[in-house]
């Protein structure tokens, strides 16, 4: 299952161990790396915010505010893989500082991954700035990789995250990243003002809801949702409440 920003719940379908993955993955990284030196426009199919790229054949299309994700679960062998686009931001201006913040929103904060991967920091032939890490995680007592290739450049700044708990996988990963075409010449939206701070249980707003967030927690507004978290939590204890954007009802619970 995902939620809205393309996190990973893995407790209704089994995983395989990961045996060897970890070194398999750092291959595929460095594969990334090497690949993405020059990127290249191929017959393209799809399109989202800047990006134009193949998807992958026969996998699960999820769109949502924000992001679009590919999904591929074989519920035979317990194996799978999420791919999520993010649309751009603002850049900071500085490459490994985008990185950062993407990989502690998109990795450190949904699912408690290491703070600071190694990364290397590769430069497009088109001009694109670009960082890759990798970590492993654990979901539900399953094991699960994370890769997070974000690029920087022209004002922009973008991200693509993988979950996957089988290597066979990073060939479609790299399939795609291979098509990918970034637009240099859309201008980059405004960044909302996702620094904590502290609230007194006042009354917020996102969207068409309004809500009285806990007194002493911090609130983070991203464009895509509100995040609050207690301050003060204990070393090793987590406690995050997200909203989300609405979506459109379908008629039944189900």
């Amino acid at each position: 299952m995902i939620d809205s920003k393309g996190n990973v719940f893995v407790n209704m379908y089994g995983t395989q161990p990961l045996n060897n993955m970890n070194k398999q993955i750092k291959y595929s990284v460095q594969f990334i790396l090497c690949l993405m030196i020059s990127i290249h426009c191929f017959s393209q199919s799809e399109t989202f915010d800047i990006i134009t790229y193949t998807a992958p054949k026969a996998w699960k299309k999820d769109t949502k505010q924000g992001v679009v994700n590919y999904m591929d679960v074989n519920a035979t062998t317990g194996t799978f893989c999420v791919i999520a686009l993010y649309a751009s931001s603002a850049s900071s201006g500085d490459a490994q500082k985008d990185f950062d913040n993407e990989w502690n929103e998109l990795v450190v904060t949904p699912y408690q991954a290491e703070a600071n991967p190694k990364t290397e920091i590769q430069t497009t032939d088109d001009g694109w700035k670009y960082a890759v890490g990798a970590a492993p995680i654990k979901l539900d007592g399953n094991d699960v990789y994370i890769i997070l290739t974000v690029f920087s450049g022209f004002g922009k700044t973008l991200s693509v995250r993988c979950s996957l708990n089988d290597q066979s996988y990073t060939t479609q990963i790299d399939a795609l990243l291979e098509t990918m075409k970034l637009d240099k010449t859309q201008t980059a939206p405004i960044n909302n003002n996702t620094a904590p701070v502290q609230s007194n249980a006042a009354t917020g707003k996102f969207g068409l809801m309004t809500y009285s967030a806990p007194a002493g927690w911090s609130e983070q507004k991203f464009s895509d949702g509100i995040v609050l978290k207690p301050i003060g939590l204990p070393t090793g204890e987590h406690l995050v409440i997200q909203i989300m954007p609405p979506l459109n009802a379908t008629g039944t619970l189900e």
